[in-house]
């Protein structure tokens, strides 16, 4: 039994949003034809190869078979998605009203509004990404997707490997292997955080440079991520791939609304500026966002970023207006990929069981909607390699006569330009989440940096820059009380919070979750933490070069952030990271209203400011590290760090008398720093 609505719907009715998996099938003339034309001739002759008369090569040869292979392939997966959510005429709507695309050409984005769609001003995104998988098929290396986001994309309540973004791979992993490419998924999602500091350190979570990967310090400390596992498993099992590797990053998600409610924009804005512009890439990613179908604004937003040509072939993906129908069925009437909805993967005692994380259906409902659409780009690449005739029909649009071969993807080397922002807020930090404003009304996003304690991480420790004496050495799962945080030294280790869900989550064996939410903690009589932050040299702007460092700091370091661990703090004397700690830069103490409480968008967790700025005192001095080393036993090993360095150091204590037990105590996870650039 279908939803009422679906009832006086024909599939003839329905127009395409971006040519589906369905009709993009469908209107590459010859495809259908072609694949029972070779089935045909491949009975009749099993030990020839079938080749298109005109395939010269190998290599078109070889392109031209295995796009025969993945028509049989999608065509599987088409009858299973329609099989499993109520037949083709529900399968092609819920792709309709579960995924929004955006147009550069047109004069407002798709809303899912079936009635109101023109199928002819939606279609150029999906030969962007058609284009993306085809270039990294040209350059031999995988396909890469870098899930972010809190505990619903890490699927909290389940098994790590049944949530999303691993039911996406399972997915579309064979297809795209008959087109000659890999695919890999990382899932860097982690429980309870915002936009901010998390979009600050994409480069440290989801990427990694090359001249990164022989890191000495942390190398003990690289966290691999499951891939191609059974649905059936509750186990992490078959292949896995380190997260530390050079590897581009082809698709990019953002999934905050939990935490960021109400439709607010500015979190986003932040952080699709910091995807367009994210180190390592030659080439800017597709964003992939999971949203409420609520959050117009933000849809809005992006469809802003599209209009300027910065964001090419985004989706988004709201769940919620494509199932809500279907659940309202009876239970036992519904298709079956919505029966059994509220069914969790994990242990029936687990954690994570909360009404807002999805359970096990609908981690695979999200799945397939998502795995649909790259199908659609799949399709598009298979006819390209297949050449076959896409002159356009009466119910084609003029899209489809592109040639993949003569698309050309936006570079991002050297190129980090991007228009104003749409929700600028004027604050300390402005320069580090919008850039600064250039000629012509451009603007310019500035090198930043990031250390964290946060993991799943693939480089860039924050241990890397601690040169104090530290207590790291515990087992984080252990209690640690006042004998150990009394002895001048700041502790290494979980909150209370956090340390409970973990040992909930190890009764079950972890259910294979990566993410961990550790810090430094201090109280009054833990004494100073003393960092030495590097200055990172590496600019592409050789205007703006310098012969060497300036001596003051303030000069080189431009803005500097840090930020707690995201808790649920209620108790109102626990630790104020603005007015509980003394800070120190270059050797000059920072005046209290020289740190500020960052309240923005995107910087919050529940209701509470997790970030500082600190302005750089105007007498605070460059200096090297060995010139900043005071105490034996500190951790900077970092590759590419050695004792000539240049930097500042930093030293923070906390000033509050009164914070003197753990469950009140400061805490130190995030150090976020922009830097002027110079030879």
């Amino acid at each position: 039994i279908l939803p009422s609505f679906l009832k006086d719907i024909e599939i003839s009715d329905i127009t395409p949003y971006s040519y589906d998996a369905y009709a993009i099938a469908k209107h590459y003339q010859k495809v259908e034809d072609t694949l029972e034309e070779l089935e045909e001739k491949q009975m009749q002759n099993p030990n020839e190869s079938i080749t298109k008369a005109d395939a010269d090569a190998d290599d078109d040869s070889s392109l031209y078979n295995g796009a025969r292979r993945f028509l049989k392939v999608a065509q599987d997966l088409r009858d299973e998605f329609s099989t499993l959510y109520g037949g083709e005429k529900a399968a092609r709507i819920i792709l309709q009203r579960g995924i929004t695309i955006f147009s550069k050409y047109s004069s407002s984005n798709n809303n899912s509004n079936i009635e109101n769609q023109d199928s002819n001003i939606h279609n150029e995104g999906i030969f962007y990404t058609a284009k993306r998988i085809q270039q990294a098929r040209k350059e031999k290396r995988p396909f890469t997707f870098g899930f972010a986001g809190y505990s619903v994309t890490a699927g909290r309540g389940n098994h790590f490997n049944q949530s999303f973004p691993f039911v996406m791979e399972r997915i579309l992993s064979r297809p795209m292997q008959e087109l000659g490419i890999d695919l890999h998924v990382r899932n860097a999602a982690i429980g309870g955080v915002p936009s901010f500091p998390y979009g600050f350190c994409l480069d440290n979570f989801l990427t990694a440079d090359a001249n990164r990967s022989s890191s000495t310090h942390s190398s003990d400390k690289r966290i691999p991520l499951p891939l191609s596992i059974s649905t059936s498993s509750n186990n992490v099992k078959g292949r896995r791939r380190n997260l530390h590797q050079s590897q581009p990053l082809d698709v990019l998600s953002w999934d905050f609304s939990m935490n960021e409610a109400n439709d607010v924009v500015e979190g986003m804005e932040g952080y699709i500026r910091q995807v367009l512009t994210l180190k390592n890439q030659d080439i800017k990613p597709m964003l992939l966002v999971k949203d409420t179908h609520l959050a117009e604004h933000r849809r809005r937003l992006i469809d802003s970023y599209v209009k300027t040509g910065s964001l090419m072939d985004p989706i988004v993906l709201h769940t919620d207006q494509a199932s809500e129908p279907f659940l309202e069925v009876e239970e036992d009437s519904r298709p079956i990929g919505f029966q059994r909805w509220r069914d969790f993967g994990s242990p029936p005692e687990a954690p994570g069981k909360s009404k807002h994380h999805p359970a096990v259906k609908e981690h695979e409902f999200i799945g397939w909607l998502t795995a649909m659409h790259f199908l659609s780009a799949l399709e598009v690449l298979a006819a390209s390699d297949m050449k076959l005739d896409t002159s356009p029909t009466a119910t084609s649009s003029a899209f489809l006569t592109r040639d993949l071969n003569g698309m050309e993807l936006e570079m991002t080397t050297g190129n980090n330009i991007l228009p104003p922002p749409f929700s600028r807020k004027n604050s300390a930090i402005e320069s580090m989440i919008y850039g600064t404003e250039g000629s012509g009304g451009t603007w310019k996003m500035n090198r930043i940096s990031c250390r964290t304690s946060f993991e799943p991480l693939a480089f860039g420790d924050l241990k890397d820059l601690v040169i104090s004496d530290v207590q790291d050495s515990l087992d984080l799962m252990l209690p640690k009380g006042p004998l150990i945080y009394n002895k001048g030294r700041w502790v290494l280790d979980l909150g209370d919070a956090e340390r409970k869900a973990k040992q909930q989550l190890e009764r079950y064996g972890g259910l294979g979750f990566l993410d961990s939410k550790k810090s430094y903690y201090g109280v009054f009589a833990s004494g100073p933490l003393r960092l030495f932050i590097p200055h990172a040299n590496k600019t592409t702007d050789s205007s703006k070069l310098e012969l060497s460092p300036p001596d003051n700091a303030r000069d080189a370091f431009t803005t500097l952030i840090l930020c707690e661990s995201n808790e649920n703090k209620r108790n109102p004397m626990a630790c104020n990271m603005a007015t509980d700690l003394s800070f120190e830069v270059g050797g000059v103490r920072v005046a209290a209203e020289s740190v500020k409480r960052i309240s923005l968008p995107g910087f919050s967790y529940l209701g509470r400011d997790i970030c500082v700025s600190i302005e750089v005192p105007s007498k605070a001095k460059i200096t090297n590290l060995s010139q900043s080393v005071k105490v034996e036993g500190g951790n900077m090993k970092e590759e590419g760090i050695h004792e000539e360095s240049v930097g500042v150091a930093i030293e923070l204590a906390v000033s509050n008398k009164r914070i003197r037990t753990k469950d009140i105590a400061c805490n130190l996870s995030h150090v976020v720093w922009q830097t002027s650039n110079y030879k």
